[in-house]
């Protein structure tokens, strides 16, 4: 639905103020992550994307805009862009992809080769890297443990945003 205030003002205070806390928090713990982002970061919010190369975090691709896969007209074509840009802005290409939404077609692994990705996060089908084989050369996949994810945590189990913590402790 238009406009979409509440994913908006979401996005709009994560780049805003969100990204700022946790890249101090990453900073004082000196975790320096990979960050999983859209490519049109790269010219609308470009002082994050800095502030990430900056602390030598690394980058990954993650489309151009938060659209699933299988909705974009030319799917390869927006793989290239995205790479494309991220690439220019940062000074390297991602060597990884995850997809928006973690949506694919039968061909985006392919086209995901073609351009140069070593490695995806969207398959859910294992504990450990496995490798895949594509038209191209062979990619990994790693991990992705879904029934970890936020998302599922709280809002489709209902759990409270302390349901880690408390569990881990329990056991002990």
């Amino acid at each position: 639905m238009l406009p979409d205030i509440p994913n908006w003002t979401w996005h709009e205070y994560g780049m805003r103020v969100g990204f700022w806390r946790v890249k101090r928090m990453l900073d004082a713990l000196k975790i320096t992550p990979t960050v999983t982002l859209n490519a049109r970061v790269c010219e609308t919010y470009p002082e994050v994307v800095q502030a990430c190369i900056d602390a030598g975090w690394e980058l990954n691709a993650h489309g151009y805009d938060q659209v699933p896969m299988h909705k974009l007209g030319d799917q390869k074509a927006v793989i290239d862009k995205s790479i494309a840009i991220i690439a220019k802005f940062w000074g390297r290409s991602p060597r990884g992809w995850f997809g928006p939404g973690l949506t694919q077609t039968f061909e985006t692994l392919d086209y995901l080769s073609a351009a140069g990705i070593e490695y995806i996060g969207d398959w859910v089908l294992d504990d450990e890297p496995v490798t895949l084989k594509t038209t191209h050369k062979p990619m990994v996949a790693l991990p992705y443990n879904f029934e970890l994810h936020d998302i599922v945590l709280m809002a489709l189990q209902h759990q409270t945003s302390d349901q880690n913590f408390r569990g881990r402790h329990r056991r002990h």
